[in-house]
């Protein structure tokens, strides 16, 4: 919880503290007036307190009573004004705070998730943990406080019968919640797990359209989502019964401990001297009643919200402790240098199965390496080490005579990478080549006329500041792979990664690529992945890997 957030929830307690005492004066005022209303004594003296109040003063009692009642009322709407900005507040800082966990994972972790689960834990699940758990939370403080100002105005009054009715209800909503929460534990994990479901099931489709288009599925999908949904609300309507039910069997407990009481008082010898008393619980129920039924309502809430948070909290602890941190982040002095694979093995996990194993690769500046390869060969993990994403199992990356570690951010300054689908944000084309750098227009033009980018600018209405539409749908894919182009040497990078750069293109496209691909040559050091091997006709060296093994590395010859 951000520290900021921590200090309003104590200023809300003391809040709560304040509402309880404006309560308990009030209603505890009314007890002389409703004394002096069913009497006619010149003075009347409180229970257990002893002090003797003279019938003058009813009037301004009761106008006191009144007037704390009406302010309570508008400190009470000035503190719900004034939570709702904080835990809008403490939803925005916890979901910045966990999507930072996530963007700054490990990359292995995201090899194993789904974008639209962390999609629906960073936004719907941090929803729900503040407007449920938080919410609930501080509202289980402050409707108790105030439940126990008016049963403490309850017990001054009439000691025994206070305590009587307080035991009852108190038994009664302590059996509810005790019989209620291994069920609110399930129904929240349910819901959860719903939630991921239909953000899943909704990517898919909007992200996939052309595909569930051409292949007559949109109504398969809208059902499977529907169903999906249905679930969901079905869990989430048991999930607000359960915070609705306290309601019910507090009304009950209440209400009949009450005229239970007041049966009992005015079965006495003087039912006139207990009047007073009958009205004071009287009025005290009809206002701690609502107090009750929120406390255990945000008690369900605040349970269903904390189950999540607890969730959220152990993922993210498991994140931090499977993260790595390089052995050195001093800058990397080496430019211009032998890359250098010595000996590199790599597993996904310490016990699990062998992905790379003793690759032995040294590649000169300004070199041109093909990486081929069947399916499942590697390739993909190779080029990741490369990019210092993955830390080696054994074995090392050099640059020059630097050991490289993994996740180091100086490394980053000196790699680049061109991925098989290249990512276009709904920006213009120019913060989309830019990528959050600083404009500098040399190295921009230079990025322009190296990735063979000069006539979509021609063609597009508004040129580098044209809008793009998501995942950059107007465009054909070789000129989507000829933006990544240009964003990947913005950065000016020494060692250019390219993955599967030309797979998607058609032979034209593909054509402009590999004439950008070959004038770099020499320029920096490229590592390209491909299954078209004529597509590396240019390259210095090609390497086969098969298993995880390097089993060739030659010059380029046209395969049979």
């Amino acid at each position: 919880m951000p520290a900021s957030t921590r200090r309003s929830v104590r200023l809300a307690i003391v809040y709560g503290l304040l509402l309880a005492a404006v309560e308990f004066v009030a209603v505890f005022l009314l007890y002389p007036v409703f004394g002096f209303l069913a009497q006619q004594q010149s003075s009347l003296t409180l229970p257990i307190l002893g002090l003797t109040i003279h019938r003058s003063y009813a009037r301004n009692l009761a106008i006191t009573a009144l007037g704390l009642l009406v302010i309570r009322s508008v400190l009470t709407f000035a503190y719900r004004v004034w939570w709702v900005r904080v835990t809008a507040l403490a939803e925005l800082k916890i979901s910045d705070h966990l999507l930072r966990i996530y963007a700054y994972a490990p990359f292995g972790f995201h090899v194993s998730a789904t974008s639209t689960d962390l999609m629906s834990r960073a936004v719907a699940n941090v929803n729900l943990v503040c407007q449920s758990g938080l919410v609930g939370l501080v509202g289980v403080v402050t409707s108790g406080l105030l439940a126990f100002g008016l049963a403490s105005a309850l017990i001054v009054a009439s000691p025994i019968a206070g305590v009587l009715v307080a035991a009852y209800v108190g038994l009664l909503g302590g059996g509810y919640i005790a019989m209620s929460r291994r069920r609110t534990r399930r129904l929240t994990d349910e819901l959860s797990g719903q939630i991921s479901h239909v953000y899943g099931r909704v990517h898919a489709l909007l992200y996939g359209i052309r595909e569930v288009t051409v292949f007559g599925q949109r109504e398969d999908y809208l059902s499977r989502i529907s169903g999906s949904r249905r679930k969901m609300v079905e869990t989430n309507s048991r999930v607000m019964l359960l915070q609705d039910v306290p309601r019910t069997v507090l009304e009950c407990g209440l209400y009949s401990s009450v005229l239970v009481t007041l049966a009992i008082l005015l079965s006495t010898k003087n039912p006139a001297r207990a009047l007073p008393l009958v009205a004071l619980f009287v009025v005290a129920g009809l206002r701690i009643m609502p107090s009750l039924a929120q406390l255990l309502g945000y008690l369900a809430s605040a349970r269903t919200g904390i189950r999540i948070a607890e969730n959220l909290a152990a993922e993210a602890r498991e994140i931090q402790s499977i993260s790595y941190e390089p052995t050195s982040r001093g800058p990397l002095s080496a430019t211009k240098a032998t890359l250098t694979l010595d000996k590199v093995s790599f597993r996904y996990e310490p016990e699990g199965p062998t992905v790379l194993s003793e690759v032995d690769l040294k590649i000169p500046f300004g070199n041109f390496v093909g990486i081929i390869g069947p399916s499942g060969s590697g390739k993909t993990t190779l080029i990741s080490i490369v990019l210092g994403l993955f830390p080696v199992s054994s074995g090392d990356v050099r640059y020059g005579n630097e050991r490289v570690e993994s996740n180091n951010p100086d490394w980053f300054t000196k790699v680049s990478v061109v991925p098989q689908e290249v990512l276009l944000t709904e920006d213009s084309l120019l913060d989309n080549i830019l990528a959050g750098a600083d404009r500098n227009d040399d190295r921009l033009r230079t990025a322009i006329r190296l990735a063979g980018l000069d006539q979509l600018l021609e063609e597009l209405p508004a040129g580098l500041h044209t809008p793009m539409l998501e995942g950059g749908a107007r465009l054909s894919a070789g000129q989507r792979q000829r933006v990544g182009l240009a964003r990947a040497l913005y950065r000016q990078p020494e060692i250019l990664i390219l993955d599967e750069p030309t797979s998607a293109l058609d032979s034209d496209a593909e054509a402009v690529v590999v004439r950008s691909i070959d004038a770099l040559k020499g320029r920096m050091t490229i590592l390209a992945v491909a299954h078209r091997v004529h597509t590396l006709s240019s390259a210095d060296l090609l390497v086969r890997l098969e298993d995880g093994r390097l089993v060739s590395a030659d010059e380029y010859r046209t395969l049979p």
